[in-house]
């Protein structure tokens, strides 16, 4: 974690879980030849323990279900046998303004990705 997401306290700032998932699931995409292009509708996160300045975090993220053209990801972050954070995601596929299928290579469930911070 760097400096700069903390606080005067040296704790991680709220958003940064959001911020590192959405990382997490960039990669995944990218790991699945997908431009990271899904707007989100629904961001659920729940923080468990605190993260610090220095501190080695994990971040995974995998596809729990798909729908017509959403797709929800469930992904949370650990400091070795730790859980800090979890939550989900809930994004659409938009082309052109209007929602889309979604690929096929997102279809199904267990895709995963992670990121190390």
């Amino acid at each position: 974690m760097q400096y700069a997401e903390t606080d005067m306290g040296g704790a991680a700032h709220a958003a940064c879980a959001l911020l590192w998932a959405e990382r997490a699931e960039h990669g995944l995409l990218r790991s699945l030849g997908l431009r990271p292009v899904f707007p989100r509708r629904r961001v659920e996160v729940e923080y468990l323990a605190p993260t610090f300045f220095d501190d080695e975090i994990d971040v995974r993220v995998t596809v729990e279900s798909t729908g017509t053209t959403s797709v929800a990801f469930a992904w949370n972050g650990t400091r070795g046998d730790t859980l800090c954070f979890s939550g989900r995601t809930v994004a659409v596929t938009v082309v052109d303004g209007a929602t889309s299928p979604i690929p096929e290579s997102l279809t199904g469930t267990g895709a995963a990705g992670h990121v190390e911070l």
